[in-house]
């Protein structure tokens, strides 16, 4: 861990680069939070005394994000105008005939069937709003019950058991733990390029999805890389599955592959377009989040569909809940499937791209 807490700078103007660039192509979904640039930078300039002044060309690199910002606040604005105006009116109801008494003796009038309540989730869902530099934990009522803002270009959160969190900070190339209690920040790596993706293992150690470093990296607590993979690769998701082997959704590639210890690859499944994440099932199936085709499928080990969401608004991340359940983060909302593919929860946000479902 970096004891000054000093980052680099010029790496967080790459930062703010590749995050303008995300943002661009992310024309489909909701603009990021207009002054999101200016508050990058000032608690970049502020957070630590003794920083050195931005450079020229890092201002104009936040001038650049600013205006392309305005640019994606705009279209989305217009889309959603546009979206809005086409609502379609409700379709004329036929008159209905006047009934005729009958002879017959007079029966009670039914009672129209309510239909049967939708169970609450479990404990909090957790969520990643990239727009809005925040993570919020929501209980079965959509309440926000906590909340941890000016997490730059939040990507990923996961609790890790009662009093901490995980969470990957895409803009300034970092992902830290942080006391749920004091909210204050108990562990940091910063040795990265716009992270999407970490875990707490059992072990102790961090895996972490260096995405623009094309890099999937192992480190301990003392920040030392104890494995790595990084063989041409652009990850957006890694997992450390429990026979010790590691799943990497590679966008690079358009793939999602297994790879042991050695880094050999014993799994791979191609043609998956934009991969956003992956995850090994149970069942041994894998779940494979599609962001461009708006889709979740689930793979056999084939690589066959056995199972799939559609019509979805730009998925970034989807779980499979122990109740059978499919949660996805979508932009504007995170909303929760049974295996009928039926909407049984929903939260609105403005831009989610993870999604965690703990018991408390």
């Amino acid at each position: 861990m970096n004891d000054d807490h000093t980052p680099d700078l010029s790496l967080s103007a790459d930062a703010a680069a590749a995050r303008l660039d995300v943002a661009l192509h992310e024309l489909a979904g909701v603009g990021p939070a207009p002054d999101l640039a200016t508050r990058v930078l000032a608690a970049l300039a502020s957070e630590r005394p003794g920083r050195r002044a931005l450079l020229p060309t890092q201002w104009l690199l936040a001038a650049t994000a600013l205006f392309g910002v305005g640019i994606v606040g705009a279209v989305a604005w217009l889309q959603r105008d546009a979206a809005s105006s086409q609502a379609t009116a409700p379709a004329p109801q036929d008159p209905q005939p006047t009934p005729t008494p009958a002879p017959a003796p007079k029966e009670e009038p039914k009672q129209d069937a309510k239909p049967a309540p939708v169970p609450a989730p479990r404990g909090l869902t957790w969520i990643a709003d990239y727009s809005d530099n925040r993570v919020i934990a929501v209980d079965a009522d959509g309440k926000v019950v906590e909340h941890y803002d000016e997490v730059y270009g939040a990507w990923d959160v996961e609790p890790i058991g009662d009093d901490r969190l995980l969470v990957s900070e895409f803009a300034v190339s970092r992902v830290r733990e942080i006391d749920r209690k004091t909210k204050k920040t108990v562990w940091e790596f910063e040795n990265l390029k716009n992270p999407y993706d970490a875990d707490r293992l059992p072990n102790g150690n961090t895996l972490i999805a260096d995405t623009f470093g094309s890099r999937v990296l192992e480190i301990d607590r003392d920040g030392k890389i104890v494995w790595s993979y990084a063989n041409y690769i652009r990850p957006f998701d890694a997992d450390r599955l429990a026979n010790g082997n590691t799943l990497i959704a590679d966008v690079r590639k358009d793939r999602v592959i297994e790879v042991n210890a050695a880094g050999e690859i014993v799994w791979e499944v191609k043609g998956q377009p934009n991969v956003h994440d992956a995850d090994r099932l149970p069942n041994g199936n894998t779940l494979v989040t599609l962001r461009n085709k708006g889709q979740v499928v689930e793979l056999d080990p084939l690589g066959k569909v056995v199972w799939k969401l559609e019509d979805l608004s730009s998925p970034s991340d989807a779980d499979r809940l122990p109740n059978g359940n499919t949660l996805v983060a979508e932009n504007t909302r995170v909303r929760e499937f049974d295996g009928k593919q039926k909407v049984v929860w929903r939260k609105d946000v403005t831009w989610a791209v993870e999604v965690f479902r703990s018991e408390r």
